[in-house]
């Protein structure tokens, strides 16, 4: 997890380190990221967040799943398990628009760590500050 636990070193190795040794080996710049876990928040931290869009990266790949929408922040893009064993009712069943509506809380509450700061500042105030 990338979470505020994880130590500096660590983050550096797993967002930094990883972007380079992919540059070098592909040859060209990385510009998306992908976060490998999201089931809890704890598992996304405002450091990780940081240095995500201060390394460079553009996108980024929660692991939230959810609709993507032309508004859809690139910083959190969201992303549905979907692999290839799957029947196809399972398939559907993961693509089910009803799905967004039990994981959007736990969307909610990760939201804030992947936006900047100059975002938060221009968010129109919130009628429920808990929800976010």
């Amino acid at each position: 997890t990338l979470g505020d636990d994880t130590p500096r070193e660590m983050l550096d190795r797993e967002i930094v380190g990883s972007k380079h040794r992919l540059e070098e080996q592909l040859g060209h710049a990385v510009t998306t990221f992908c976060w490998v876990r999201g089931n809890t928040p704890a598992d996304y931290g405002t450091a990780a967040a940081q240095l995500i869009r201060d390394s460079g990266y553009q996108a980024c790949f929660m692991s939230q799943p959810g609709r993507i929408l032309p508004s859809t922040n690139l910083m959190q893009i969201p992303r549905t398990n979907v692999e290839a064993r799957f029947a196809m009712w399972h398939v559907r069943f993961q693509l089910a628009p009803w799905l967004d509506l039990r994981h959007g809380a736990r969307r909610r509450r990760v939201e804030g760590v992947m936006i900047s700061q100059d975002e938060v500042a221009s968010l129109p105030p919130s009628s429920n500050e808990q929800d976010r």
